[in-house]
């Protein structure tokens, strides 16, 4: 039996993603019929969350997705420099979501869990 597909998308900085992961544990740990599946987006200013996921044991239950980098226009005004990168990653999403749902490895999707701060 395929276990069921939930989706986290964290907000790009390392203390979402450790806690994002947290919540992951905890959830593969009270139902194993779940599959985890953490879309990492990358933020020039937050090298460490390469590192970070590199550290973590290997797991059946839990996979990363590392989408592409996005380049921000020079010069991008801090304030609004999440929110281009957010538009500039929406296809790069859509693209891994659609890549779970066709492959033959991966169950349903059950859920999305969106960051608060990338909506």
């Amino acid at each position: 039996m395929k276990k069921a597909e939930v989706v986290f998308i964290p907000f790009p900085a390392p203390s979402h993603l450790v806690s994002t992961l947290e919540f992951a544990k905890l959830l593969i740990n009270h139902d194993n019929r779940l599959r985890i599946t953490i879309l990492v987006m990358k933020f020039p200013h937050f090298a460490e969350t390469d590192v970070y996921i590199k550290s973590l044991p290997i797991s059946d239950s839990l996979n990363f997705i590392n989408l592409p980098e996005c380049s921000l226009p020079p010069n991008t005004d801090p304030r609004s420099a999440f929110a281009a990168l957010f538009e500039a990653q929406k296809p790069h999403v859509r693209q891994a979501v659609s890549d779970l749902t066709t492959g033959e490895q991966h169950g349903p999707i059950a859920a999305f869990v969106v960051d608060m701060f990338c909506t």
